[in-house]
């Protein structure tokens, strides 16, 4: 496939936005370029990968000790949230208590 020269100021103007942290879909649809031409210039700009990182908590989930239940108990996200850690049933990853509850609302969706 030939290679299409873009212009500077359209080459210039990419770079800008996509620096800007404007999606490559949405610089696309400003410029009047498809998707796979804006990744193209920015790809030869040296422009790899997501411009934004994602806010990371400022907490850590702490995992349970081996053999402790994985229930989150809590929304993950959230600081304060944590692992219910109590001996989990043999051959799951849950305790009695929340092995039951993730059973029944599969057999409910089920149903």
């Amino acid at each position: 496939m030939a290679r299409v020269d873009n212009p500077p100021e359209l080459r210039a103007r990419v770079i800008a936005l996509r620096q800007g942290g404007m999606t490559t879909e949405a610089i696309a649809k400003r410029v009047g370029k498809s998707r796979d031409a804006v990744v193209g210039i920015c790809w030869r700009a040296g422009l790899r990968g997501p411009q934004r990182q994602a806010p990371r908590p400022a907490y850590r989930l702490e995992f349970p000790a081996a053999g402790g239940c994985q229930w989150i108990d809590g929304d993950p996200r959230q600081a304060g949230a944590r692992f219910c850690g109590l001996p989990v049933v043999a051959g799951a990853a849950w305790c009695a208590g929340h092995r039951a509850r993730v059973w029944a609302a599969w057999c409910d969706e089920l149903q």
